[in-house]
């Protein structure tokens, strides 16, 4: 029986607090400093989503500062980037919604979260998914919880209003 590695949370924060100086002076290179607390806090999420295979990796390093350089060009690239899964709450199915209705609200909703920013989308899926506190992310990605909140509000609202538009339609 092959038994996959699992990278503990404190194991994932040690190397979170290792990374994000380098990170930090990587995206600094290509964007105002902001914008790469921004690509920090990103790369910072996608690795803890991918931290049941991060041990595959020769140098998670390497790894971390590929991610961190796609995404800073990205924003270079598009920046006019998008700015609920409390809409998520709304978009539940009604127990009055047939199965194909309630099955068709929860696969738009879906498709608006994998739309979602790649930070909006990952703080998002750690808070609701995940069951993480803010304060959890925050410390995970290196930022202020007042930064995950901030990122949590934008990706409802963006949820919300687009359910709501393509409800309408």
């Amino acid at each position: 029986m092959c038994h996959i590695s699992r990278m503990e949370r404190t194991d994932f924060e040690r190397m979170a607090v290792r990374l994000r100086p380098l990170l930090l002076a990587d995206a600094a290179r290509w964007l105002p400093h902001e914008e790469a607390e921004d690509v920090v806090q990103d790369t910072l999420c996608r690795l803890w989503l991918l931290r049941d295979r991060l041990d595959a990796y020769h140098s998670k390093e390497g790894l971390a500062r590929t991610v961190g350089r796609h995404l800073a060009q990205n924003r270079l690239r598009d920046r006019h980037a998008t700015d609920g899964l409390t809409a998520a709450l709304d978009a539940l199915p009604d127990p009055s919604d047939s199965n194909d209705e309630a099955e068709a609200r929860l696969d738009l909703l879906m498709q608006l979260v994998d739309q979602l920013p790649g930070t909006q989308q990952a703080i998002l899926r750690m808070k609701h998914i995940d069951g993480l506190e803010v304060d959890e992310i925050a410390r995970l990605t290196g930022s202020h919880p007042d930064t995950v909140r901030q990122n949590l509000s934008r990706a409802r609202r963006k949820i919300r209003e687009q359910f709501l538009a393509r409800q309408r339609q």
